[in-house]
């Protein structure tokens, strides 16, 4: 299978809350946490590579950290999936 096309870019996060949705009891809850020891700002590199007008794969790297320094654990995200 040949790569019919590729996209690369750079992502932007903003995240100002961390919010929580779940449903228990039959009842929907929604918790928003504002002061949590985490970084606003991220950043991102994503790739998608295309096999078909259908069917890509794609791999992105964060390398900004999740946490503020020294308020959690110290880890950068590889994450990679296929598209449809």
């Amino acid at each position: 299978m040949a790569i019919t096309g590729y996209t690369c870019r750079p992502e932007l996060h903003i995240k100002p809350f961390v919010r929580n949705k779940f449903k228990a009891d039959n009842r929907e809850y929604e918790h928003r946490l504002k002061h949590f020891d985490r970084n606003v700002f991220g950043m991102s590199f994503r790739a998608d590579f295309h096999f078909s007008d259908i069917i890509g794969v794609y791999v992105k790297y964060t390398p900004t950290y999740l946490f503020k320094k020294d308020q959690g654990p110290r880890f950068q995200l590889l994450t990679f999936g296929l598209t449809i």
